[in-house]
């Protein structure tokens, strides 16, 4: 990256020790607050109904990272109504129930009753402690908040934010060569290669923020071209 040009951030940085100062001031944000906060809204109703679930990790150390990090997060979540409402957190009771994966939950549920009892006491108090030493004291804002939470989010769930098409065809430019774009509802479409509506789609292309697009076959044509080859 050109050191000249004006950084791009999801949203406008702070400024840190050694850095250049001019530099980030001048730094623009991809989203603006609005944006910013919808998308925050999202990733929390997305975590919440699991998409990352705990039956995705199977090893004992990938769990426990899991189960950390979903509690990290819930920190964040209650953080974050407490800086709305300007006060100190006393949630992490049953509260925490409402930040976590639904399969963490479940299997919370499933502890004796004086586990779930000394978990809630260490949570909560982990709580009010990182409100009182950490968001109390200026050392994160709103924003920072609610992109650590998105963060860890990306990295713990890369589902999130991704969007699966499907296609009725796929055409492949070669190097150089440029498509007409194809508009829902509208714009190019060679009226003589129209599909019937019976048709159905053949190809899956993938939206995602962090990976770019990417397409493969459906899985139903997969099967069927494997069939063919054996034949």
């Amino acid at each position: 990256m050109n050191e000249k040009e004006a950084v791009v951030c999801r949203n406008v940085p702070k400024v840190g020790d050694g850095e250049d100062r001019s530099r980030v001031e001048q730094s623009g944000a991809i989203l603006d607050l609005a944006s910013f906060e919808y998308l925050f809204e999202q990733g929390k109703f997305d975590f919440v109904n699991d998409v990352v679930s705990l039956k995705d990790f199977h090893s004992e150390q990938d769990v426990h990272k899991f189960k950390n990090e979903s509690l990290g997060m819930a920190v964040l979540h209650l953080s974050h109504i407490a800086i709305k409402k300007k006060s100190v957190s006393r949630r992490g009771g049953q509260a925490d129930k409402e930040c976590i994966p639904k399969s963490f939950c479940r299997q919370i549920q499933q502890n004796n009753y004086l586990t779930k009892l000394r978990m809630r006491s260490v949570f909560k108090k982990f709580v009010r402690h990182f409100h009182l030493h950490t968001v109390s004291a200026g050392k994160l804002s709103e924003e920072d908040v609610m992109y650590k939470y998105l963060s860890t989010l990306e990295n713990l769930a890369p589902r999130f934010g991704c969007e699966v098409f499907g296609t009725l065809s796929l055409e492949l430019p070669t190097e150089g060569e440029k498509l007409p774009l194809y508009i829902n509802d509208g714009g190019y479409m060679d009226q003589s290669k129209s599909a019937s509506s019976e048709a159905t789609p053949t190809h899956q292309v993938l939206v995602s923020g962090m990976e770019g697009i990417q397409w493969r076959l459906k899985k139903e044509e997969l099967v069927a071209l494997e069939t063919d080859h054996r034949c």
